[in-house]
């Protein structure tokens, strides 16, 4: 029923262990998966390979994720927060599934960030969907939902709120960190922020996030 949305975030480290997001870019549209996962590899390609958490849930992310790998995007992330898959030794899954049980910290995640101003937004209809987007309690009242208001989308909420998930809960940061040291060390192109041109890492460096 939602748009597919990709949402390019450029994570900056801030003083301890805080970070500051700022949306870089943003794929929206309809698309067949296939198709999509073309556009999401392009897209990934022009920002230097950067970590993508593929949402898995409704089953279309898994079509995405399996042509993604087929392409060759080899920075995909894997899910390992199961803690029954880690006990029995599984292997890492990639892609991130959207659940009762993950969905409410993938939204807190974003909501911190807000509340802080430890992210920017300068996209308009992503800024309405946010001001659309709700939680409700069930009927029940041992459950709350979360959604857009009156039906409304929000494709753009969640791929805002995966992409603070993953970035608070894996190790981005210290690998952003590592990389933002060697840019200053070169005095070549750089940003107004000290940041320069992030490279790719080696081909034998090149694996998902564990």
């Amino acid at each position: 029923r939602d748009p597919s949305c990709a949402s390019v975030l450029r994570v900056t480290p801030k003083m301890g262990s805080d970070v500051h997001l700022t949306l870089s870019a943003q794929l929206h549209g309809w698309w067949d998966p296939l198709e999509y996962a073309a556009k999401c590899f392009t897209v990934g390609v022009l920002y230097n390979y950067g970590p993508t958490a593929i949402e898995l849930t409704g089953g279309l992310g898994r079509a995405v994720m399996l042509k993604m790998k087929e392409l060759g995007y080899w920075n995909l992330l894997a899910d390992d927060v199961d803690p029954s898959a880690i006990e029995a030794g599984e292997p890492d899954k990639l892609g991130i599934d959207t659940t009762t049980r993950t969905k409410p910290s993938m939204v807190g995640a974003l909501q911190s960030l807000i509340k802080r101003r430890f992210i920017t937004i300068w996209d308009k209809e992503t800024i309405l969907e946010l001001r659309a987007y709700e939680q409700v309690r069930t009927e029940s009242g041992l459950t709350t939902q979360f959604r857009g208001a009156s039906g409304s989308h929000d494709d753009r909420v969640m791929s805002l709120a995966i992409g603070a998930w993953t970035t608070l809960t894996f190790p981005i940061t210290a690998i952003l960190s590592g990389i933002h040291k060697h840019n200053q060390s070169s005095a070549e192109d750089k940003d107004s922020d000290g940041w320069g041109p992030v490279k790719p890492y080696k081909a034998e460096q090149r694996r998902p996030f564990q």
